[in-house]
Protein backbone atom coordinates (compact mmCIF):
# COMPACT_ATOMS: atom_id res chain seq x y z
CA UNK A 1 0.00 0.00 0.00
CA UNK A 2 1.04 3.44 -0.95
CA UNK A 3 0.19 6.50 1.11
CA UNK A 4 0.84 9.63 -1.01
CA UNK A 5 0.89 13.79 -0.30
CA UNK A 6 0.12 15.84 -2.83
CA UNK A 7 -0.21 19.20 -2.91
CA UNK A 8 -3.64 20.54 -1.74
CA UNK A 9 -4.61 24.17 -4.07
CA UNK A 10 -6.90 25.37 -0.90
CA UNK A 11 -10.05 24.33 -0.12
CA UNK A 12 -11.21 21.04 1.28
CA UNK A 13 -12.35 17.77 -0.57
CA UNK A 14 -15.66 19.10 -0.67
CA UNK A 15 -15.16 21.71 -2.96
CA UNK A 16 -13.72 19.28 -5.70
CA UNK A 17 -9.94 19.76 -4.46
CA UNK A 18 -8.11 16.91 -4.23
CA UNK A 19 -7.36 15.23 -0.83
CA UNK A 20 -4.01 16.13 0.86
CA UNK A 21 -3.24 12.38 1.78
CA UNK A 22 -4.62 9.88 -0.31
CA UNK A 23 -3.95 6.03 -0.53
CA UNK A 24 -3.46 3.52 -3.04
CA UNK A 25 -5.25 0.32 -1.80
CA UNK A 26 -6.17 -2.88 -4.01
CA UNK A 27 -10.18 -4.57 -3.90
CA UNK A 28 -9.12 -8.34 -3.47
CA UNK A 29 -11.46 -11.38 -4.63
CA UNK A 30 -14.36 -11.00 -1.95
CA UNK A 31 -14.20 -6.79 -3.02
CA UNK A 32 -12.64 -5.98 0.26
CA UNK A 33 -10.42 -2.97 0.57
CA UNK A 34 -8.37 -2.23 3.90
CA UNK A 35 -8.44 1.38 5.56
CA UNK A 36 -4.61 2.71 5.51
CA UNK A 37 -3.92 3.01 9.61
CA UNK A 38 -3.23 6.57 9.69
CA UNK A 39 -6.80 7.54 8.02
CA UNK A 40 -8.51 5.02 10.49
CA UNK A 41 -6.21 6.51 13.37
CA UNK A 42 -7.40 10.14 12.00
CA UNK A 43 -11.21 9.50 12.09
CA UNK A 44 -11.07 7.36 14.99
CA UNK A 45 -11.88 4.33 13.37
CA UNK A 46 -12.09 0.93 15.35
CA UNK A 47 -11.90 -2.77 14.57
CA UNK A 48 -15.86 -3.42 14.78
CA UNK A 49 -16.73 0.06 13.63
CA UNK A 50 -19.85 -0.01 11.75
CA UNK A 51 -19.13 3.00 8.52
CA UNK A 52 -21.46 4.07 5.79
CA UNK A 53 -20.23 4.14 2.60
CA UNK A 54 -21.91 5.64 -0.66
CA UNK A 55 -21.56 6.56 -4.00
CA UNK A 56 -21.00 9.87 -4.98
CA UNK A 57 -20.59 10.72 -8.28
CA UNK A 58 -17.58 8.79 -9.63
CA UNK A 59 -16.56 7.76 -6.10
CA UNK A 60 -17.09 5.99 -3.38
CA UNK A 61 -17.34 8.11 0.16
CA UNK A 62 -16.87 6.20 3.13
CA UNK A 63 -18.13 8.06 6.34
CA UNK A 64 -18.18 7.49 10.30
CA UNK A 65 -21.29 6.74 11.97
CA UNK A 66 -20.98 9.65 14.21
CA UNK A 67 -20.01 11.67 11.34
CA UNK A 68 -23.52 10.70 9.22
CA UNK A 69 -25.49 11.22 12.32
CA UNK A 70 -23.92 15.01 12.53
CA UNK A 71 -25.06 15.55 8.73
CA UNK A 72 -28.46 14.30 9.55
CA UNK A 73 -28.83 16.71 12.94
CA UNK A 74 -27.49 19.80 10.64
CA UNK A 75 -30.25 18.44 7.62
CA UNK A 76 -32.79 19.35 10.50
CA UNK A 77 -31.08 21.91 12.29
CA UNK A 78 -33.72 24.40 10.88
CA UNK A 79 -36.61 22.47 12.72
CA UNK A 80 -37.62 23.56 16.32
CA UNK A 81 -36.86 21.07 18.95
CA UNK A 82 -40.04 23.27 21.15
CA UNK A 83 -42.46 22.97 20.44
CA UNK A 84 -42.52 19.64 19.39
CA UNK A 85 -44.30 19.34 16.21
CA UNK A 86 -46.42 15.90 16.99
CA UNK A 87 -47.64 17.87 20.15
CA UNK A 88 -48.75 20.71 17.76
CA UNK A 89 -50.62 18.50 15.25
CA UNK A 90 -51.90 16.58 18.95
CA UNK A 91 -53.36 19.69 20.26
CA UNK A 92 -54.82 20.67 16.43
CA UNK A 93 -56.44 17.71 16.84
CA UNK A 94 -57.66 17.48 19.65
CA UNK A 95 -59.09 21.42 19.52
CA UNK A 96 -61.06 19.54 16.26
CA UNK A 97 -62.91 16.59 18.32
CA UNK A 98 -63.85 18.96 21.11
CA UNK A 99 -65.41 21.84 18.21
CA UNK A 100 -67.36 18.79 16.68
CA UNK A 101 -68.48 17.33 19.95
CA UNK A 102 -69.80 20.86 20.46
CA UNK A 103 -70.92 21.23 17.32
CA UNK A 104 -72.82 17.40 17.41
CA UNK A 105 -73.89 18.61 21.02
CA UNK A 106 -76.52 21.93 19.60
CA UNK A 107 -79.83 21.08 19.00
CA UNK A 108 -80.62 21.09 15.78
CA UNK A 109 -84.37 21.15 13.88
CA UNK A 110 -86.79 19.30 11.97
CA UNK A 111 -87.57 20.71 8.64
CA UNK A 112 -91.34 20.82 10.15
CA UNK A 113 -90.54 23.06 12.81
CA UNK A 114 -89.11 26.07 10.48
CA UNK A 115 -92.00 25.90 8.97
CA UNK A 116 -94.34 27.24 11.92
Amino acid sequence: MTTRHVAQRGGSSDAGELPQTYARVRVNQQGRIVIPAEFRKALGIGAGDVLAVAVVGDHLEVVTQDALWERFRSMFSHVPAEPSLVDELLADRRAEVQRDAQTDAIPRSSGSEEQN
